[in-house]
């Protein structure tokens, strides 16, 4: 009888938590969390490009993350997604997801920082920015 008592101990916590997040997070994303797992490394690792992005472009996380198409915050969103993507390895979904952001809109910020050339002194400026923030990150992550 006292095993089954701890068993429920434990569990109540569990169906309280899970009752929680649907209620704050919706059925969709509480499934896919379980699915997935919450992985804090992954958050870890979104933590260093967005305060290598942050510092490089001396702007807030609230400015980087806010819905807003003015310079610099277009740009530096950009190349966020571009260094998620392909710095650190995440997916088009898991940013999406972290972003609470459409796919469609991430992708559209990765080419915009995929197409900078060295053709005029912005889009070199924007290249130096992206090498300055891949530094900045691989120093952040040791």
């Amino acid at each position: 009888m006292k095993a089954q008592t701890d068993k429920q101990s434990l569990v109540e916590p569990l169906f309280g938590a899970l009752t929680d997040s649907l209620k704050k997070i919706g059925y969709e994303r509480t499934l896919y969390l379980l699915k997935r797992g919450h992985d804090t490394h992954e958050n870890e690792n979104f933590n260093y490009a967005t305060n290598a992005v942050c510092k490089v472009f001396n702007i807030s996380s609230d400015v980087l993350f806010n819905r807003s198409r003015k310079y610099p915050r277009k740009y530096a969103f950009a190349i966020w997604v571009y260094v998620a993507y392909n710095n650190l390895h995440c997916t088009i979904n898991d940013i999406a997801f972290y972003t609470n952001r459409s796919k469609l809109t991430i992708i559209k910020s990765k080419q915009l920082a995929e197409q900078f050339d060295n053709n005029s002194p912005f889009e070199k400026q924007m290249n130096q920015n992206i090498q300055s923030v891949i530094e900045l990150l691989n120093e952040l992550k040791k």
